[in-house]
């Protein structure tokens, strides 16, 4: 075993921690705020790569898998946007990068981490096959209430009236709770210590967004 591979874990750790580090600072001054802002996307990106890294299962239903759920995310948020189905009345802004028929490639992506990393928590609390993804989809729900306020602050999406319907947080709940159920029914999850982390970082940075509102 290298040097890399023994310290993988701790590396990524350190890199989840630094780039959130430094957003947060970088979001909380005036001048640079926009900036940091337009750097959205890559972050988003940049947690994508971290978590496929970090996964210990690196077998082709594990691609497959989180391909399905790319598709998926971005499929359920061009419901939600074109016919207000699932969600809410809502938009995309300017600050999650390109969109294709009005919905950012990149919210896909972060269906996946979130996915990943809210399974992997869950399951250092429970071990049971009915209780995780059902405590992983409320932990999907308690990021998003973190997330919503800055959302709009931010420019990645806005609601209709500025008002974030409680179906928003509904529907979140049941569609990670399909996807979390699929996640185990194919043996795929893990306990990971990097994705905990990333989690345990996207709470404490959202919430020190909320401050600067």
């Amino acid at each position: 075993m290298n040097w890399l591979e023994k310290h993988k874990t701790k590396i990524l750790i350190g890199i989840v921690i630094l780039f959130h580090f430094v957003g947060s600072i970088g979001l909380s001054l005036a001048k640079h705020k926009s900036y940091f802002l337009s750097l959205s996307p890559y972050n988003l990106l940049l947690s994508f790569i971290v978590v496929i890294l970090a996964a210990k299962n690196k077998k082709a239903a594990f691609f497959i898998f989180i391909s399905i759920v790319f598709v998926l995310g971005y499929l359920v948020e061009w419901i939600g946007v074109h016919t207000h189905l699932l969600f809410g009345n809502y938009s995309y802004g300017n600050n999650l990068g390109v969109k294709i028929f009005e919905i950012p490639p990149i919210i896909g992506i972060n269906w996946v981490v979130l996915i990943l990393v809210t399974h992997s928590v869950a399951l250092t609390l429970t071990k049971s096959k009915l209780f995780t993804p059902i405590l992983a989809s409320l932990f999907m729900v308690g990021l998003d209430i973190f997330i919503e306020p800055v959302a709009i602050k931010s420019d990645y999406w806005v609601w209709k009236n500025n008002v974030i319907p409680f179906y928003n947080y509904v529907c979140w709940f049941f569609i990670s709770l399909i996807i979390h159920f699929i996640y185990q029914k194919i043996k795929l999850t893990e306990q990971n210590s990097v994705y905990n982390c990333l989690y345990i970082v996207l709470v404490v940075f959202f919430s020190l967004q909320l401050i600067h509102l």
